[in-house]
């Protein structure tokens, strides 16, 4: 009878020890798929300065805050929006870095399509950031104030 219940003992522990195994393995990837995006990013400003349809390139101004630090690989897509709806999709890049939990201006150079007609722009970023040990992938959009390309 005595063994019966060591062996009880014994499987209602390795049990429990399964259970907060998998719930220290699930928790925080159910935690990074349903928390509100502003739990992780948050976007205050999105700015691009007005340039010339002769110029190369002109600066981006993103201020974010991060909530908690990150590393690992961020996924960028730029697309450039006219006021009558073209889009201009520019290079995909990746950004491999660490990003310190706090607020920050990033400044980015963007060059300018060759072709570029004068008028009134905005930009459409997306941001991929793995959450979770690489477990999940959320994705943020952010949308720049609007921009004028004068005529060269």
């Amino acid at each position: 009878m005595k063994t019966n219940t060591t062996e009880q003992r014994i499987l209602i522990i390795l049990l429990v020890s399964l259970l907060f195994l998998l719930l220290g393995w699930v928790a925080p990837a159910m935690f990074a798929t349903h928390a509100p995006d502003t739990h992780f990013l948050e976007s205050h400003s999105f700015e691009a300065e007005d340039t010339t349809a002769a110029d190369a390139s002109h600066e981006l101004y993103w201020n974010r805050t991060i909530h908690e630090q990150r590393t690992g690989t961020i996924l960028i897509e730029l697309t450039m929006v006219s006021s009558n709806g073209e889009r201009i999709d520019f290079q995909t890049y990746q950004q491999d870095s660490i990003y310190q939990e706090g607020r920050q201006t990033t400044v980015m150079e963007q060059e300018l399509p060759e072709d570029v007609s004068p008028g009134v722009y905005q930009y459409e970023m997306v941001v991929q950031m793995q959450l979770s040990d690489g477990r999940v992938t959320r994705t943020f959009y952010v949308t720049s104030d609007e921009f004028t390309v004068e005529p060269a």
